[in-house]
């Protein structure tokens, strides 16, 4: 948040800052904005053509510091407020080169521009109107995107999907309570008014609300991704089901128990969902030393992961570690593997069945990759079990999840006052605080310090 406090805060000067990544290109890409914009523009860049510039369009010139040539870039100019930030914007498409870049940054600051913070651009976006708080958050999902799952429900945010399902209920909501107060700010006169039932209308929202809640947890797993450990006594497979579902060799594996000593972490797509999958040390009840205290750090990891894969070995009867391992893995979300189906099976599907405990199970091999498109589908199924589409309208983000929450709360009471026979004017008040809650979430609460919290959050340029 540093940057966004006191007087420099919302400063109406020019700003500047490159938008592309750092580092050595074919081309690099730098934005300046602001009330001087195109002034500073006209003092440091020279156009080969002598014609005059035409907005959005690219024009080759020269970037002069004095008499020195920095660079022969592009340049285009876009007028406010059809500019990304809402001001006069000049957009510089220069040679990648870092020092060119930078001096070029420090030539616009020695016309009057001043390095923009992280953020800052979207901010200025936000402030002139070009975009609400729930866009700006969807923007900065949309630049984090690592799969394709969020990739889908970023633009979906970025879209003003959310903006318009939260702005109808807002809306809704505001006919109710001018149609409410009518009546206790004229009591005993005839005043026209739009007559609305009101039970019909809150309960048609908290349903909206809760829709919206519920798609939360989803949401959460898309955005910040989960944890998937696997789980079992030693020499079940566990690290040869990390290296097949990785497609390459992370972990190493060997017939001697207690290999895996320590907790191998690595990152996986399924289903467009982030997942970090665990490779853990085997639990059984010899266990001294070094892998003793592996076997901690697994029971750590039981503790914190999201899906967690219980894996025993076909070729063997169900073991007393075995049944330990199923002992401590309880709760959340579990599948259990029926490991080695490609040698001889000695287990009795009945004894695993009976541990299971109606969790799904999976036969598969690490060795030939029999199943393995089986368990992921269960894994897929497991997580978004009686989930929409990842196009739909999904909730990611927690500050969202909180005001939505709150004002399905405000209904609540607002439903039971109506519905109890209490002075309207209490109903009243409760239906303003869900209204207030909902504007919080596209921004209208203007609080400086959730803006800083959210845009110092962007990458420099942004």
């Amino acid at each position: 948040m540093v940057g966004y406090t006191g007087d420099n805060y919302l400063r109406d000067d020019t700003i500047c800052a490159p938008f592309t990544p750092p580092g050595k290109g074919a081309m690099s890409a730098i934005r300046l904005s602001g009330p001087e914009a195109f002034a500073i523009t006209d003092a440091v860049f020279k156009p080969v053509s002598k014609t005059q510039w035409v907005e959005r369009q690219l024009n080759i010139g020269e970037v002069r510091d004095g008499d020195e040539i920095i660079d022969r870039p592009l340049a285009a100019k876009f007028l406010k407020p059809n500019s990304f930030t809402g001001e006069d914007v000049v957009e510089f498409h220069v040679h990648g080169s870092p020092y060119i870049v930078r001096r070029v940054i420090q030539t616009l600051a020695f016309h009057g521009a001043r390095e923009a913070m992280p953020g800052e651009f979207s901010l200025r976006a936000f402030m002139n109107g070009r975009m609400d708080l729930t866009q700006a958050e969807g923007l900065a999902d949309l630049i984090n995107a690592r799969t394709e799952a969020q990739h889908k429900a970023a633009l979906a945010q970025l879209s003003g999907g959310l903006r318009e399902k939260v702005g109808d209920i807002r809306n809704s909501l505001l006919r109710l309570l001018g149609a409410v107060e009518v009546t206790f700010d004229h009591p005993g006169e005839v005043v026209e008014a739009e007559s609305i039932e009101p039970a019909p209308v809150i309960d048609n929202h908290i349903a909206d609300l809760k829709s919206l809640i519920d798609t939360y947890e989803r949401g959460r797993l898309l955005r910040e991704g989960l944890r998937l450990g696997i789980f079992g006594r030693p020499n079940v497979g566990k690290s040869s089901l990390m290296n097949r579902l990785l497609g390459r060799r992370r972990a190493l594996v060997a017939d001697e128990p207690g290999t895996t000593r320590d907790v191998i972490e690595a990152p996986l797509d399924i289903a467009g969902i982030e997942m970090n999958l665990i490779d853990t040390a085997g639990l059984r009840t010899e266990a001294t030393g070094l892998e003793a205290a592996g076997q901690e750090l697994t029971k750590e990891e039981i503790r914190d992961a999201d899906v967690k894969l219980i894996m025993i070995d076909g070729s063997f009867s169900v073991t007393p570690d075995d049944i330990a391992v199923f002992s401590q893995v309880t709760e959340g979300k579990i599948i259990v593997i029926i490991n080695k189906i490609d040698l001889p099976q000695a287990i009795e599907l009945a004894d695993v069945e009976m541990l299971a405990a109606g969790k799904p199970i999976a036969k598969i091999s690490c060795l030939t990759g029999e199943g393995i498109g089986g368990l992921l589908a269960a894994i897929e199924e497991l997580v978004l079990s009686g989930e929409g589409e990842i196009s739909d309208l999904i909730i990611t983000n927690s500050r969202h999840h909180t005001a939505l929450s709150g004002a399905l709360e405000c209904l609540h009471n607002a439903a039971s006052i109506f519905a109890g026979g209490f002075p309207e004017d209490l109903a009243a008040m409760e239906l303003r605080l869900a209204i207030e809650k909902l504007q919080g979430i596209t921004g209208g609460d203007f609080s400086e310090d959730l803006y800083a919290t959210i845009f110092s959050e962007f990458c420099l340029g942004k």
